[in-house]
């Protein structure tokens, strides 16, 4: 962050030590949390919808967030899941990783999808 670094990507592993250092750099004003582009990413074991709000909360305490810019899924379960998490607005955006296109127009084609991805990695 010091030399510009905004955009923080982010993982369940290490959630804990990069909230903190960005909550040190708040503190210290080098910057402002609205900033911060912090992408997450729910690990694996957590993309069942039963899992991901649980685990985006316990992502969010563990950063000492209110909210993530973005939500990469992993795999089609949890776009429901993901959906409804945007519409509390502790998720900004949600995008898609590891989808190959037939997954992806799947998605895109869905009736009823409420929110397309914005990001595909």
């Amino acid at each position: 962050m010091e030399v510009g670094y905004r955009h923080i990507d982010g993982a369940y592993f290490y959630e804990k030590e990069v909230g903190r250092a960005i909550r040190e750099k708040i503190t210290d004003g080098m910057v402002k949390r609205e900033e911060i582009f912090y992408p997450g990413k729910p690990w694996s074991t957590f993309n069942t919808p039963e899992m991901v709000l649980s685990a985006l909360e316990k992502s969010l305490k563990h950063l000492q967030f209110d909210h993530i810019a973005l939500c990469i899924i992993h795999t089609p379960l949890s776009l429901k899941t993901m959906e409804a998490c945007k519409d509390t607005e502790l998720v900004k955006s949600i995008g898609v990783s590891n989808f190959n296109i037939r997954q992806l127009e799947m998605i895109l084609n869905k009736p009823g999808l409420k929110y397309k991805p914005v990001l595909k990695l």
